[in-house]
């Protein structure tokens, strides 16, 4: 383009540079800041910074597309867009045609992205990749430390309104708090440092040195501000996604010096042993000094048996066990958590559920394992697949793009069209049918071959991290709040993967350049 800089770099890659570097980063704030734009009877109209930082990358992604004459390279790739093509046609036949047009627009948004940071990885300098490594482990360090920093505001009797915490974080709810950092809440961000916590583990088992004992401290405090959030879809995804890393790395190094990487696998499972209790017992430490009337083994009691979905118990019998309260998610954004009282299914503020004890703290709304907060998951699942098998046409194509809760209301099955399937398979198959899964799935496995063939290095962190991702998709759908599922995978490839070296020419050779 034109201008040109002191080292003769065009203006618009500089932008798309800065524009790249900044990317991950601005996928923490997810939520927060949001511009509101208004509501409608089935969905409300939000405005987030990765969204509007997207929009501008692709803008000015494609001009450098051009630019670098990439297009064909890109345009080879056109098997790639069958599942989007087809999802986007299925809002002919959608009930909800507006948030299809609008879920329609995202997904593009993150197709484009990732075609233009595949398209462009050899045409950016290292400078720049080196640099968006720098950004990405400084924003993932500061989103942690603002994690561990609500906690300790929430406990001090700071008000959501500076801490932004969600209305089912704080600590009256089990006694402790659970942070969700500029994410919509805790399940969002605990997804977000699924990434970073992924290669970090790969840098230790890689890496030597100084940079090796970096990695691991760097490990430990994500893989600690993840089981902070006290979300079970986040953790057992982490896990799995661990799992799946640590039998990849021994199976690739088993003739080439497989025992010491069994050493690293097993110190990182240490780690992760060791920052479990760290975990548990500063939860434990919290709910001390918190609002309510917990004590340290009452909230590490509590804490597991939410963690195991009930099965491993250890508190001690009490006589208020939240009888009377029941966890209703309201899908309106999928994620909050609202608290209602049976008798007279009213919403009331937190501190009008909780009870007052004789020293003035309160109880906590939760004595343990939230039976209701899983069951209303897998309620709206079934939801989803009553609709789908209610016809041949929806079992085919499904209801359509954005579809999904007005198909849902419409059926009687909910009391609000605005409501969404946390399960995104689920969801994937009502809205998109047979057609649209088979699809979905022919296009997960071309990526996992190109991954693969051509994922260098890092193809097995970044297949570990679909992996994880892929588990962390059964508790939740959509789009705006979790743009990270889609694009985090090729930025980690793109920030590990190592720039080819160009074969000279014979004239250069000749002439020796």
């Amino acid at each position: 383009m034109g201008a040109k800089n002191r080292n003769g770099e065009s203006w618009m890659r500089r932008v798309f540079s800065w524009l790249l570097v900044g990317l991950p980063a601005v996928l923490y704030l997810s939520y927060y800041p949001i511009i509101g734009l208004g509501a409608s009877e089935s969905m409300n109209f939000e405005l987030s910074v990765p969204l509007v930082w997207l929009v501008v990358f692709d803008v000015v992604g494609v001009v450098e597309v051009i630019r670098c004459q990439k297009v064909g390279v890109l345009a080879r790739k056109w098997y790639f867009l069958l599942f989007p093509i087809f999802a986007s046609l299925s809002i002919l036949w959608s009930s909800n045609m507006v948030r299809g047009m609008l879920t329609a627009g995202i997904m593009w948004a993150v197709v484009l992205a990732i075609y233009i940071i595949v398209g462009l990885r050899t045409e950016v300098d290292e400078v720049t990749w080196r640099w968006m490594r720098r950004v990405f482990i400084g924003a993932t360090m500061v989103t942690c430390f603002w994690c561990i920093l609500q906690c300790i505001l929430d406990v001090s009797g700071v008000g959501r309104g500076e801490t932004l915490m969600c209305a089912g974080c704080v600590s009256q709810m089990f006694g402790f708090p659970h942070p969700n950092g500029w994410a919509v809440e805790p399940q969002f961000i605990g997804n977000l440092l699924l990434a970073p916590a992924m290669l970090f583990m790969w840098w230790f088992v890689s890496k030597r040195g100084r940079e090796k004992a970096m990695s691991s401290v760097l490990f430990a405090f994500v893989v600690f501000s993840l089981f902070l959030t006290f979300s079970r879809g986040a953790i057992y995804a982490f896990l799995v996604g661990m799992a799946c890393f640590s039998v990849a790395v021994l199976v690739e190094r088993w003739r080439t010096g497989w025992r010491r990487s069994l050493g690293y696998v097993c110190a990182a499972w240490g780690v992760i042993v060791v920052v479990f209790g760290v975990s548990l017992c500063t939860q434990g430490v919290m709910a001390e000094f918190g609002p309510t009337n917990e004590t340290f083994s009452s909230a590490v009691a509590k804490a597991v048996n939410h963690l195991t979905l009930g099965v491993v118990d250890f508190r001690e019998s009490r006589d208020v066990e939240g009888e009377g309260i029941v966890v209703e998610v309201d899908n309106t954004e999928g994620v909050e958590v609202v608290e209602k009282s049976v008798e007279n299914s009213v919403d009331k503020p937190v501190e009008n559920i909780v009870e007052k004890s004789e020293d003035n703290r309160s109880e906590a709304v939760f004595d343990g394992y939230v039976e209701e907060s899983t069951e209303i998951r897998k309620e709206m699942t079934r939801n989803a697949l009553t609709v789908w098998g209610s016809s041949a046409k929806n079992v085919a194509v499904g209801v359509g793009l954005g579809g999904a809760g007005e198909a849902m209301y419409a059926a009687g099955l909910t009391s609000s069209p605005k409501e969404i399937v946390q399960n995104q398979y689920a969801s994937l198959l009502m809205e998109t049918g047979v057609v649209g899964v088979i699809l979905a799935v022919m296009m997960v496995i071309m990526v996992v071959r190109w991954v693969v063939r051509r994922g260098g290095e890092a193809r097995w962190v970044v297949l570990s991290l679909m992996v994880a991702y892929g588990v962390s998709l059964v508790f939740f759908a959509g789009l705006p709040n979790a743009l990270q599922v889609y694009l985090m995978p090729v930025i980690v490839w793109a920030m590990c993967e190592k720039k080819p070296t160009r074969a000279k020419s014979a004239k250069e050779i000749v002439s020796g350049d």
